[in-house]
């Protein structure tokens, strides 16, 4: 992000240049910008140092003590509008964990057609239900979204194509999605996964007040250090807003044919909250499987549920208030949402106790 606002500092001190004041005025007068960001600052502890709880598949988690990095963050995001058609956007996000790309979007976006886009670049992947807003708290009734099933992916950003094609059938709305590139994966300051022949498609169809979806994504993957393996991930979710009625679930599949005691696993949850006003409180179930037999340290991830109970509290105009807590057990294994752990972690379970503030602007 640092770079993004450099660069964007430059922009200004030039444009301020009197011997290239006309050329730009000209130049930029018929662009159309917006600009936008996002944020979170938040602190979430539990009741053990055995190991450290994470939020999806970052590096940085906390233990006994009140630790404000999993899940604060700060996001900034511009898009110039060339034409009606042609678009660029950036995004910068910085969360203090080595596994973010600072410069997560970056992408020309072409309209062709009302109901037909491209986009070309740097984008997000959308294996998930909220894939786009996940790291936008703000715009989730959740704290935080299930690490059983978004911490399942190990990919995230695409450098490639997408096109989306919609098409509206009666009170409808349909909508197909599909993508082809490479991706990278950092996993420590040192280590990167690299991803390559990414193909992905997702299906969307969304009826009044639910959105049903669907995405199959398949990759040529680094599974681990120098171990190349043939990947698949499956996403089915759904998304209801009713009235004061707010739910959502998602079922996910990781698996591999040559690796499968490393690879394959699956994720799940249920979630529900009730609208009071501004006050929203909800609960959830998740829980991810690993196929077995398998070994914990030859794994991607472990078994582990958790329960959870929150409210939101819409306490201003652009940002809220949220407290979460959750019961998680690792069902005996070092679970999904945990680095550093220590020998028999997984034979206990962990409470977790978080508070955030969201905002945008």
């Amino acid at each position: 992000m640092k770079k993004f606002l450099v660069s964007v500092a430059v922009t200004g001190v030039l444009a301020q240049a009197p011997a290239h004041a006309q050329t730009l005025d000209s130049l930029l007068s018929d662009v159309d910008f917006t600009f936008g960001g996002y944020g979170t600052i938040g602190t979430v502890r539990t009741n053990t140092n055995d190991a450290q709880y994470t939020r999806g598949i970052e590096t940085d988690g906390a233990g006994k003590s009140f630790d404000e990095r999993p899940d604060s963050n700060l996001g900034v995001q511009a898009t110039a509008r060339f034409t009606s058609w042609i678009s660029v956007t950036v995004q910068a996000i910085e969360d203090n964990d080595v596994l973010t790309t600072p410069m997560n979007w970056a992408y020309v976006k072409l309209d062709p057609l009302d109901n037909l886009s491209f986009k070309l670049g740097r984008m997000e992947m959308p294996l998930y239900a909220i894939s786009e807003s996940r790291d936008i708290n703000y715009a989730n009734v959740w704290l935080r979204p299930p690490n059983e099933v978004y911490a399942m992916a190990n990919i995230e950003e695409l450098d490639g194509a997408q096109g989306t094609y919609t098409q509206s059938i009666g009170s409808t709305r349909l909508s197909f999605t599909g993508y082809v590139g490479n991706s990278t994966l950092a996993i420590s300051e040192t280590e990167k996964f690299h991803s390559w022949d990414v193909h992905g498609a997702v299906l969307s169809w969304e009826v009044q007040w639910v959105t049903l979806r669907g995405s199959l994504t398949t990759t040529e993957n680094e599974t681990a250090p120098g171990v190349h393996d043939k990947y698949t991930f499956e996403d089915v979710g759904v998304i209801m807003d009713h009235n004061n009625i707010v739910a959502q679930a998602e079922f996910v599949r990781r698996y591999s044919a040559s690796y499968a005691s490393l690879v394959n696993s699956n994720g799940w949850y249920v979630f529900a909250g009730y609208r009071f006003g501004p006050v929203v409180p909800y609960a959830s179930y998740a829980a991810t499987v690993k196929s077995k037999p398998y070994d914990n340290e030859a794994s991607l991830s472990g078994d582990q549920s958790t329960e959870a109970l929150g409210v939101r509290w819409d306490a201003f105009k652009s940002a809220d208030l949220k407290f979460q807590v959750e019961h998680v057990d690792p069902r005996g294994s070092f679970g999904i949402s945990f680095v550093n752990e220590v020998p028999n972690f997984g034979h206990s379970d962990v409470n977790v106790f978080s508070l955030t503030l969201d905002f945008v602007f």
